[in-house]
């Protein structure tokens, strides 16, 4: 990651297009190549507005794992089996939104997830999910500012 964080990444691409047959197993240097994943179900394009808010965020992970492997060039795209083959994201615009990926990387050093809500009884969407903040009788603000005093959120530009 830009800040030189190291977030490990685990996992199987569908399909790795590459310009060139690898000599080994990681070897990727220099290649360039098109990183497919395939869905059943409904699915949303991959786009840089999507990585910025926290989403999408599997193809463009695969994308800077292959990159960390030599790969020079990438590009993503997630579609259904049939869709015709477009570029979707590329490695370029995926590096450029990175920072998003900081607050991944600063959860898995810190163990820290979650997020402090007020107090609402009623089940809604919240800003980024549905939730619904009940009184547990603890005093959570103090737990939450404990836990964020010993690991300072990530800067994310």
């Amino acid at each position: 990651l830009p800040s030189g964080r190291k977030l490990p990444v685990f996992g199987r691409a569908d399909l790795v297009l590459s310009d060139r047959r690898p000599e080994a197993r990681d070897d990727y240097a220099h290649a360039r190549l098109w990183i497919v994943d395939f869905k059943t179900g409904g699915i949303r394009p991959l786009r840089a507005e999507r990585l910025r808010a926290g989403e999408g965020v599997q193809l463009p992970l695969y994308g800077l794992a292959f990159a960390a492997l030599g790969a020079a060039e990438a590009d993503l795209s997630i579609l259904k089996p049939g869709d015709p083959l477009v570029r979707q994201l590329s490695l370029r615009e995926v590096r450029a939104e990175a920072s998003a990926l900081e607050l991944f990387a600063w959860m898995l050093e810190t163990g820290t997830f979650g997020r402090l809500e007020p107090i609402r009884p009623e089940f809604g969407a919240g800003p980024e999910f549905p939730i619904a903040c009940l009184e547990t009788g603890t005093d959570l603000k103090a737990k939450w500012q404990a836990g964020l005093s010993r690991a300072p959120l990530p800067s994310v530009t």
